[in-house]
């Protein structure tokens, strides 16, 4: 069974829990892996990826992560979840777990505090107490330096959702060329000081600006 396939038949059987018709294409998947900087991924990291799918942000981070690192993956659709057992069955460093993401926080209390966390659920279409318990497990279960990186295809509900359980949330850049386009924001668990607000303020401003052109170019584009 192809990957397309095992995709389009779990959005048939959950299309409110699979916020695509079409698996993250490559080059989006690289864009999204890659919001984190090269000297983070040359450390030992623990990694977790909420809602993985047919994999292709899961290639990516493993393509970049170091060999002592380890990715822990929550995929709750079971053919999705057998699918990537499948896929990443060589590689020693990936665990699957066939559960919902909000049971994040318990997942992770098996391997310790995680530095990343990827997460392509549909956040904002799920019932609010699944979103809530989710979020906060992903947020409880970060690093103190830790980062949660976002990526939807609706760029104004999202920062507000996530903002409700992170700090710090900021606007990363868009893959366009995906179906549909993603947005990517990143989470930050660290409170920001007094020092940065200021500067923090200014970045908002410039990054959202920087969304407006995006957007303005996206529409163009499919004129």
């Amino acid at each position: 069974m192809s990957e397309t396939f095992s995709f389009l038949s779990s959005f048939w059987n959950n299309p409110a829990e699979i916020c695509s018709v079409v698996p993250t294409f490559s080059w989006s998947a690289r864009k999204i892996a890659r919001v984190i900087p090269p000297d983070v991924w040359q450390q030992k990291l623990l990694i977790n990826e909420c809602g993985p799918g047919t994999g292709a942000i899961t290639d990516q981070i493993r393509r970049l992560m170091s060999e002592d690192s380890r990715l822990v993956l929550v995929e709750k659709d079971r053919a999705l979840a057998d699918l990537l057992k499948h896929k990443f069955a060589a590689d020693p460093r990936i665990t699957v777990h066939t559960e919902g993401a909000e049971h994040i926080e318990g997942i992770m209390q098996r391997y310790g505090r995680a530095d990343l966390n990827f997460n392509m659920t549909p956040i904002t279409i799920m019932p609010d107490v699944v979103r809530t318990r989710m979020l906060d497990g992903i947020r409880n279960s970060l690093t103190e330096t830790g980062r949660s990186v976002t990526a939807l295809f609706r760029p104004f509900a999202v920062p507000r959702i996530l903002r409700d359980h992170f700090p710090v949330v900021r606007y990363r850049g868009i893959a366009p060329l995906n179906v549909p386009p993603l947005f990517i924001f990143e989470s930050r668990t660290v409170v920001p000081t007094l020092e940065t607000v200021a500067s923090t303020t200014v970045e908002c401003r410039r990054l959202a600006a920087k969304m407006d052109f995006e957007m303005d170019l996206l529409t163009l584009d499919r004129t």
